[in-house]
């Protein structure tokens, strides 16, 4: 099965100390902390199959600035996944528990009240913890990578009298990720695989309190081979996403604030091959809504 890893990456809104700020960055000896719940389906037509997966996700993010300038981070959810599959029979398999924590670090190198722009770089690092077990007809699975991650992010952005605007790319290497079966214990294995996220947003203001923020972006995935659990093999070549999304922010105080996020990709066809066969996965779609309490203290 096709793995996508990245729709939504950790929040790392920052620039100003009003939370509101597209370019948040919090100040030295604050903690930023964020509490939300997303809804995420994913869905795929492949030969004579449809495939569904439908996921819900709790997460925790907490960061702190020792220094100005300078955040440090972490980021963990607990996840519930069904992939439904239907063709001549409907199989379900469910995963359940806890994601791979993320840490991060991130820097700002350049503030607006020198140079009237924001530039940010951060490095995330998603450790291969806890093991990974993939769901079968019969037994649930978690929901772990299977692997580490890291990945390395840059972000320009400006804030003018009506508007802001951000810039961000992001590069993910993902290492070999290895899942146990549920059931025997047998094992499936991705190879490593590159990612590259480029995504623009821009922000206005709806009112004191309330703001608007749309984007739109491309996600570049490359060829990826995989072994499933009975030795046979497969391959997914590169492809992209165009993904769009839209965010309404709402300041309760300058410390606090609720945020209603919504993404989805434009449907894309990905190429594959299975022993010697070649197929697609037509109609790729992915999709995420997500509330957020976002505050710092």
């Amino acid at each position: 099965m096709l793995k996508v890893f990245v729709l939504l990456m950790p929040t790392l809104l920052f620039a100003q100390t009003n939370l509101r700020e597209l370019n948040y960055f919090p100040t030295k000896g604050t903690f930023f902390g964020e509490t939300s719940f997303q809804k995420s389906t994913t869905t795929y037509d492949v030969l004579t199959a449809d495939g569904e997966q439908n996921g819900s996700t709790l997460s925790q993010e907490l960061a702190y600035a020792p220094l100005r300038g300078l955040a440090l981070g972490f980021n963990i959810g607990h996840k519930t996944s069904e992939l439904t599959v239907k063709g001549d029979d409907k199989d379900s398999y469910e995963s359940v528990g806890l994601t791979n924590p993320t840490l991060y670090v991130a820097k700002r190198l350049q503030w607006q009240q020198a140079h009237g722009k924001f530039l940010d770089v951060a490095f995330f690092y998603t450790p291969n913890t806890p093991e990974a077990e993939h769901a079968t007809t019969s037994e649930d699975g978690n929901v772990a990578d299977g692997g580490q991650t890291f990945a390395l992010s840059a972000a320009l952005g400006k804030k003018e009298a009506d508007y802001a605007w951000r810039l961000q790319a992001e590069l993910t290497f993902v290492g070999e990720q290895v899942s146990k079966n549920a059931d025997n214990g047998e094992e499936e294995i991705y190879d490593s695989q590159r990612q590259l996220l480029i995504n623009y947003t821009y922000q206005i203001p709806m009112s004191e309190n309330l703001a608007l923020a749309l984007s739109g972006g491309i996600s570049f995935y490359s060829e990826q081979d995989f072994e499933d659990d009975e030795g046979d093999e497969s391959s997914f070549e590169s492809y992209r996403l165009i993904v769009l999304g839209g965010e309404l922010k709402y300041s309760l105080s300058r410390d606090l604030m609720l945020r209603a996020m919504f993404q989805f990709n434009l449907p894309t066809d990905i190429d594959a091959e299975s022993e010697g066969t070649d197929y697609e996965l037509e109609n790729f779609r992915l999709s995420a809504i997500t509330f957020a309490t976002t505050y710092q203290f």
